[in-house]
């Protein structure tokens, strides 16, 4: 069932077709065979027989599993909520949760865990965040960082490097 959260289907709907869209296998991903971003070694069920994940049963996983862990919809700011689900769909829930606490912690004295779970003290941290925008930036500047040290550490990833250049410098939806 696809939720009734219009920031949700907005943002969803975004990274969808700019960043996930259609179908891919290519040989250097490790993801495998993906489906509007769903990937094969994540979801072996959604592509077991001649099944793979529909445009509606994407969504519904990217609620489930990416959007609802990272609590995105209790994120006041559109962007940072729209960048931090990017992150996840890309890199993983606890992944994203990792960087934007370390985001947040580069912005501010007083310091959170970085244990990538986002609960209420990271959430209270973000939404007290003064200048969302910086934020944003910083998120991005975190997710470049982990591509270029995951280039480094796996060469054959650079086939890569143009599509996360753009996704890590996209800081909202369109």
């Amino acid at each position: 069932m696809i939720p009734d959260d219009a920031r949700f289907l907005r943002v969803v709907s975004f990274v969808i077709h700019r960043h996930e869209g259609g179908d891919s296998d290519h040989s250097a991903d490790a993801g495998g065979k993906t489906r509007y971003g769903i990937s094969k070694a994540a979801y072996p069920a959604e592509f077991a027989g001649r099944l793979v994940p529909n445009l509606q049963r994407a969504v519904e996983i990217y609620w489930k599993d990416y959007w609802t862990p990272l609590s995105c919809s209790s994120i006041q700011s559109d962007a940072i909520a729209a960048k931090v689900f990017d992150l996840a769909v890309n890199m993983g829930t606890g992944r994203a949760g990792h960087i934007l606490q370390e985001a947040v912690n580069l912005l501010r004295d007083d310091q959170l865990a970085v244990d990538g779970k986002v609960g209420s003290v990271t959430l209270r941290a973000v939404n007290m965040t003064r200048h969302p925008s910086a934020l944003v930036a910083v998120l991005c500047g975190l997710q470049w960082a982990f591509y270029q040290g995951l280039i480094e550490r796996k060469p054959s990833q650079r086939i890569f490097a143009a599509g996360w250049a753009r996704r890590s410098s996209w800081s909202g939806v369109a």
